[in-house]
Parts: structure tokens; C-alpha cells; sequence
């Protein structure tokens, strides 16, 4: 009898070790293919954990009330509304808005390159140009040249973006230190949020960028100005060659790095909100994100060698620019990882118990983040719903920014304007603040 159970044991430790060796030849040898699912899931949990952390840590701060004694500082200012063929009411809105600011010295300029000369009321300076040379960038630098000679501080909103009365009280009390060159609010995409399920989406992709800008500004990151809802002080913009001094089709990026490189701060406060529209159509969100893209890159590759060399910039925010250009670079890896899928699960050497866990990761990282910015939003119950549109519109995306990467790495580009040609009605929406 004793002797059985010996000979039981010595045939269940021969299935054991059996059972082992099996284990290892199913994982031997790795494909190519496999290596390469390794290595990009490593990248997109690095990048994943960077940009939670920093959404969480902006979304924490910004809970907080912050005060500031320098409020009576209100050097004159020039506000720059660059126009491209919008609806003239949404214009009007943006402009009525404008006028309603509560700052006792400022000018509103249109920078207008639309196709037809129009009628935009008094108390605007109107700048025409007979071409569109250098886009949004050329038609700012030239509004420059037009600016009151008293100005001090230059402010500039998209023509679809309406502010808060005390915005540029907020934003000039900040260049009462005299090395701030720029200073960035929130930018909030929400003014037609409820139009449908795309503009839902997009207005929370934006709140969790401004989480995400919000955290690396309070480590002390690398911050770039975003194009809109911002303010320059006009000494620093002149000092380092104006704006857009060559064609570029990102402008605000160009400038930020020109800053820094000349040892300007740029400041982030997410009080200073203003309000704008989102693409309405897949079609036209897709091709915002493609010139985002491609033009972020592409900016990247003529300022990261300078930028890194500079003596003005420390190796902290350094590094994190390098974070911050991963973000924009990870379609790269997450495209092709979609697209082998099929062959990871059902072609794969590598064990099923380590390619789920790889799925995984590639996916809960990105919804965590999602779903941390529609429950600050919305509540959980929003969220948990809220989560199909990630998949519905966030994972194509991930091929059109795909493509823009390869663009923006190959080409200089063509400029293309976010097509807002129906969205007059959400004029009526965006109300004055």
C-alpha cells in the first residue's frame, strides 16, 4: 500500500515537471512580434502612469482656491481675435463678450483673413491682408505690427472662445514678475457639449488636458501655451523675433519653446477659463486632431536638439518635455498593437495568462484616465456609460494621430482650419460669461 502512494506521488511529480517544460517551450522561441508587444506595452504603461499622475495631481490642486495680491496691476493690453470665414455671428458673440471685459485699458483687434471683407461694429481695429501667407502664425504677427505703441501685455482668443469679466485682470497680475513672458488659462471645449455624443467626449478629452497641464505645471514640467485664452507680455514676444517668424502651422508651441530657450516663465492657471466650441462631426474631429498632431511633432523636430542644449532650461523640465512628446507619439505604438490583436491572442508564443495581462494594460491605463475625467465631471454613473464613447471615438483616433505622427515627421504640412461653418446656432448658446 505505502508502496503505491510512492508511485503515485513519483507519477503526479512527472506530470508536474512534464507540465514545466511544456510551459517553457510555449514560450520559446518569442516572435518578433511578440518582443515587440513587450516593449510597447512597457512604453504605453510608462506614459500611461506619467499622464494619470499628473492628471490627478492637477485635478486635486485645482480644487483649491488660490488668491493673489498683484489684482490692481493692469498694464494696457491688445486683444488679437484671429478670423478665418467663421460665422459672422459667432464672431459677434466672441466680440460682445469682449467688450464687456472689466479691465479699464485694452483694444480689440481682428486679425481677419477671411475670404470677404465684413462689418464687424465700433471700437474694432480691423487688419486685412491681401494673402494668407504663414496662416493663423502670419496673420498674428502681422496684427503685432499694428498694436497700440502703448500696449504692454497681448492677449489672444480663437473667434469662437468668450471669457470671464475679470479674465484679464487675472491674466495681467501675473506679469507684475517681471520674467513671466506668457501666461495660459483653461481651456474649456464645452460651449455645444450637449449637441451630441462627440462633443460630450471632447469636452471631457479637454478637461483632462487641462488636469494633465495643470499637474506638469505644478511640477514644474515643461507647460507650452495653447493657442488660445492666453496672454504674452509684448517685451518677450519681441525679444525673441515675434511671433511665427518663419512658417509654421503651430504657432503657440514655436513660441513656447522660443521662451523658454530665452529663459521666459509660462504660467498655467486653470481659474482663467474660457469657453469654446468642439467639432460637431467625426469628420471634422479627426482632422483637428490630425493638424494637432502632425504640427506638435513637427515642431519637436526643429526645437528638441536647441531646447535640450539650453543653458536657461533645467534638466527636469527637460526630461519632462521628452514625457510630454511620448504623449503625442504613443499612437505609434498603441495603432500597430490594435492591428495585432488577432494574431497576439490566437498566433502568439507567448502564454495566454501574460498576453491578457499585456491587453490589459494597454487599456486600463487610458480608461482610468477617461474615467477619472467624466467622474469629476459628471459622477460614476456618467462615467461607467461614458466609457463606450472612449472606444467609439478615442481608439480610431489613435490611427488618425497615427498618420499625423508620420506626417509630421516626413513633411512641413498644409494648414487646415477646423471647419465651424454650422455652428451658428451654437452662437446662441455662447453666451457672454
Amino acid at each position: 500500500m505505502e508502496s503505491g502512494k510512492i508511485a503515485n506521488y513519483k507519477y503526479l511529480r512527472r506530470i508536474k515537471e512534464i507540465s514545466r517544460k511544456e510551459d517553457k517551450a510555449s514560450f520559446l522561441p518569442i516572435t518578433p512580434i511578440d518582443i515587440y508587444e513587450i516593449v510597447a506595452d512597457s512604453y504605453i504603461l510608462g506614459n500611461g502612469v506619467y499622464i494619470l499622475s499628473d492628471l490627478l495631481r492637477g485635478r486635486r490642486a485645482e480644487q483649491k482656491e488660490e488668491t493673489s495680491s498683484n489684482e490692481n496691476y493692469a498694464p494696457f493690453t491688445s486683444i488679437i481675435i484671429p478670423v478665418y470665414n467663421e460665422p459672422i455671428e459667432l464672431v459677434k458673440t466672441t466680440l460682445e463678450n469682449m467688450k464687456s471685459l472689466d479691465y479699464p485699458k485694452y483694444e480689440i483687434i481682428i486679425a481677419d483673413d477671411s475670404d470677404n471683407e465684413r462689418d464687424y461694429g465700433n471700437n474694432v481695429k480691423v487688419i486685412r491682408r491681401r494673402n494668407r501667407s504663414g496662416f493663423k502664425g502670419g496673420a498674428l504677427r502681422n496684427a503685432l505690427e499694428h498694436v497700440d505703441a502703448k500696449s504692454e501685455l497681448i492677449a489672444i482668443f480663437d473667434a469662437d472662445f468668450t471669457v470671464e469679466k475679470d479674465a484679464l485682470t487675472k491674466f495681467a497680475r501675473y506679469f507684475k514678475d517681471p520674467e513671466v513672458g506668457a501666461v495660459q488659462g483653461y481651456m474649456k471645449i464645452s460651449a455645444n457639449e450637449n449637441t451630441n455624443g462627440l462633443t460630450k467626449f471632447i469636452s471631457i478629452i479637454s478637461d483632462a488636458a487641462n488636469h494633465i497641464l495643470y499637474g506638469r505645471y505644478l511640477r514644474k514640467g515643461f507647460v507650452a501655451v495653447q493657442g488660445t485664452n492666453e496672454v504674452y507680455r509684448r517685451e518677450a514676444i519681441e525679444k525673441i523675433g515675434g511671433l511665427a517668424p518663419y512658417l509654421t502651422i503651430n504657432e503657440d508651441l514655436d513660441t513656447s519653446f522660443r521662451l523658454r530657450k530665452a529663459g521666459w516663465k509660462i504660467v498655467y492657471d486653470p481659474k482663467i477659463v474660457g469657453v469654446g466650441l468642439a467639432p460637431e462631426t467625426y469628420k471634422k474631429f479627426a482632422g483637428q486632431l490630425s493638424r494637432w498632431t502632425s504640427s506638435t511633432i513637427r515642431e519637436y523636430r526643429r526645437h528638441l536638439v536647441s531646447f535640450m542644449k539650453s543653458k536657461e532650461v533645467k534638466l527636469k523640465e527637460k526630461l519632462d518635455s521628452l514625457m510630454f512628446l511620448s504623449t503625442w507619439t504613443i499612437s505609434l505604438v498603441v495603432s500597430p498593437s490594435l492591428f495585432l490583436l488577432p494574431v497576439i491572442f490566437f498566433g502568439s508564443t507567448i502564454p495566454e495568462k501574460y498576453t491578457l495581462p499585456i491587453f490589459a494594460t494597454m487599456t486600463a491605463l487610458p480608461i482610468s484616465i477617461i474615467f477619472s475625467s467624466i467622474e469629476s465631471k459628471y459622477g460614476i454613473k456618467r462615467a461607467a456609460k461614458g466609457l463606450a464613447m472612449y472606444f467609439w471615438f478615442l481608439f480610431p483616433g489613435y490611427y488618425v494621430s497615427f498618420m499625423a505622427t508620420i506626417k509630421g515627421l516626413v513633411s512641413e504640412g498644409e494648414f487646415n482650419v477646423t471647419d465651424k461653418s454650422n455652428l451658428e446656432a451654437a452662437g446662441e448658446k455662447h453666451e457672454n460669461r
